[in-house]
C-alpha cells in the first residue's frame, strides 16, 4: 500500500495525515525487517542472559534504615514500613542492571526491561551480585552509556531507512525540504541510490554526543521544575492535601507544556544533521504551528505502545510464547518510531511551504 500522495501540492500545502504516516512507518519496517534486530537481542539477552543484581548489597542496609525508622516514628506509621519492606525484597529480587541497556527515552525498546522475568522456559538464568557501591556506580554509568550508544546506533537505522526513503519521494516530486543532514546526504548520493549506506562511526560519534547532551538538557529541565515545585507542595501540604494535589498536577501539565514542544528533537538530530540546539528549536517550532495534528499524532502513538505492550505482557516469562511479544514488540515499536521520523519529515516540508508562500505574498 503506498500512502504517499502522488502531487507535490498533497505535500507542500497539508500537514501529515496520520493514518497515511502510521501506514509508512509500518511499511517500512516491514520492507527492512533487519531494522528489528537491536530490540530482539536485547530482549532476548534480558530474558535467557545472566543478570547482574544488587540485592545482598542494598538489602541489609535498606533492612536496618527501615528499622530506624520505625523507632523514630509513631505506632500509626509502622504498617507502612512493614508493606514497604515487604514489598522493596521481591522488587530487588528481580532487578536486573542489565535493564539499563534499554535506556530512556532515547534508547532500544525492550518488552522483558519492564517486565524483569526472574525465570525462562529453560529455568533460571545465571546470578551475580554487586559486592560494592562503587563498582554498583561504575556499573551503572557504563551500562547507562552504552545503552544510549546502542540506542543511537538504532535511532540511526531507522532514520537512515526514512531519510532514504523520504529524500527519493521528494526528489521524483519536485520537492525541496530544508533537511539535508549527513542521513539525507548519504540517501541522495546516487553511489548509494539503491544500496543501503553504511552507518559511518564519525557520524554515529557526533550523533552520540548531541543525544547526550540532550538528555543532560532534559534533566536539567526537570530538576528546574521538580525541586522548586517538591518545596512548595511540602508547604502546602502542610495546609490543606487539596492544595497540594493540585500543586502536584499543576507541575505535571507544566512538565507536560515543556516537555512535548522537544519531542522531535532527536528526529532532527538523527536525521537532518542538525545540533542539538537547533534541533530543539525546529521541535518547537513544528509542534506550535501543527499543534492539533501533532497532538493527535503523539496520543495515538502512546495508546498503540500500551496497547500492544499489555498484549505481549500477556504471557508468563515461563512459557515459549514470550518470543511471539518479543517480535511482536520490536515490530510495533520500531514502526511507530519510523513513523515518527516521516511525520516530522513531512511536517517540516509543510511548515516550509507555508513560509514560502507567506514570504512570497509579503
Amino acid at each position: 500500500m503506498n500512502a504517499t500522495p502522488e502531487t507535490p501540492g498533497a505535500v507542500t500545502t497539508h500537514p501529515p495525515e496520520l493514518v497515511q504516516t502510521l501506514v509508512s512507518g509500518f511499511n517500512v519496517v516491514a520492507n527492512n525487517i533487519y531494522l528489528i534486530l537491536l530490540p530482539v537481542v536485547l530482549d532476548l539477552f534480558l530474558w535467557f542472559g545472566p543478570h547482574l543484581r544488587v540485592k545482598t548489597l542494598i538489602e541489609p542496609d535498606f533492612i536496618e534504615m527501615l528499622s530506624l525508622m520505625r523507632i523514630s516514628s509513631t505506632a500509626s506509621m509502622r504498617p507502612f514500613w512493614d508493606s514497604l519492606e515487604s514489598s522493596f525484597g521481591p522488587a530487588l529480587e528481580r532487578l536486573n542492571l542489565f535493564s539499563l541497556l534499554s535506556t530512556f527515552p532515547l534508547g532500544v525498546p525492550s518488552l522483558t526491561a519492564g517486565q524483569r522475568p526472574i525465570q525462562t522456559p529453560v529455568g533460571q538464568p545465571l546470578l551475580y551480585e554487586v559486592q560494592s557501591y562503587g563498582q554498583y556506580f561504575l556499573i551503572w554509568v557504563a551500562l547507562s552509556l552504552l545503552g544510549l550508544f546502542l540506542g543511537c546506533v538504532y535511532f540511526a537505522m531507522i532514520a537512515q531507512m526514512c531519510g532514504k526513503l523520504l529524500v527519493q519521494q521528494e526528489a521524483r516530486l519536485g520537492i525541496e525540504v530544508e533537511c539535508r543532514g549527513a542521513r539525507a546526504v548519504q540517501a541522495v548520493d546516487p553511489k548509494t541510490t539503491n544500496r543501503i549506506p553504511p552507518l559511518r562511526p564519525q557520524v554515529l560519534a557526533w550523533e552520540f554526543l548531541q543525544t547526550f547532551i540532550f538528555i543532560l538538557l532534559l534533566l536539567g529541565i526537570m530538576l528546574v521544575l521538580t525541586l522548586p515545585a517538591m518545596a512548595i507542595t511540602l508547604v502546602l501540604a502542610s495546609i490543606s492535601p487539596f492544595l497540594s494535589s493540585a500543586a502536584i498536577l499543576l507541575v505535571l501539565f507544566s512538565a507536560i507544556w515543556f516537555i512535548i514542544p522537544l519531542v522531535f528533537s532527536p528526529h532532527g538530530i538523527f536525521l537532518c544533521g542538525q545540533s542539538v540546539f537547533n534541533a530543539m528549536l525546529n521541535s518547537m517550532r513544528l509542534v506550535r504551528f501543527i499543534m492539533p495534528g501533532t497532538g493527535m499524532f503523539l496520543l495515538a502513538l502512546v495508546a498503540i505502545n500500551m496497547g500492544q505492550s499489555l498484549l505481549w505482557s500477556t504471557p508468563p516469562s515461563t512459557s515459549w510464547m514470550t518470543l511471539v511479544g518479543i517480535f511482536g514488540n520490536a515490530f510495533i515499536i520500531t514502526a511507530l518510531l519510523a513513523a515518527s521520523f516521516i511525520y516530522y519529515r513531512r511536517g517540516l516540508a509543510y511548515v516550509q511551504s507555508i513560509r514560502k508562500i507567506v514570504a512570497k505574498n509579503f
